[in-house]
């Protein structure tokens, strides 16, 4: 029992992570543990800048792949994007977002963990 609250609280923190100064993605991913099939929020507030064309966000777990990509206008993008990954299958996650530059190179990237528990336990 104490290592499944050990693993929920672990998962929770890293999760909340400030952002550092000058870190160029503020990644928030909510929830970090939920029951599968699992709903999970990606919220990514980035600093605008004119070779800003593209971010990729992605979820992924050893056997499960889901991604979704916005066009950004550069300095004229929204700061903040949100997506929602619905009905994922348990599993541990990492959530990665990657902002790309006009010729689709990635300039910056930041990632988090989530868990989706089975209905059959942890």
């Amino acid at each position: 029992m104490h290592k499944k609250l050990f693993v929920i609280l672990l998962l929770t923190t890293s999760a909340m992570v400030p952002t550092r100064a000058g870190e160029q993605i503020n990644l928030k991913v909510s929830p970090t543990v939920a029951w599968e099939p699992g709903y999970v929020t990606v919220r990514a507030s980035i600093v605008a800048a004119d070779t800003h064309r593209s971010m990729e966000i992605v979820a992924e777990s050893d056997d499960y792949y889901r991604s979704s990509v916005v066009q950004l206008d550069g300095d004229q993008a929204p700061r903040t994007t949100q997506v929602l990954f619905r009905n994922l299958p348990g599993g541990e996650y990492t959530v990665s977002v990657t902002v790309r530059g006009a010729r689709g190179e990635a300039l910056v990237r930041s990632e988090r963990t989530a868990r989706i528990v089975s209905r059959g336990g942890m």
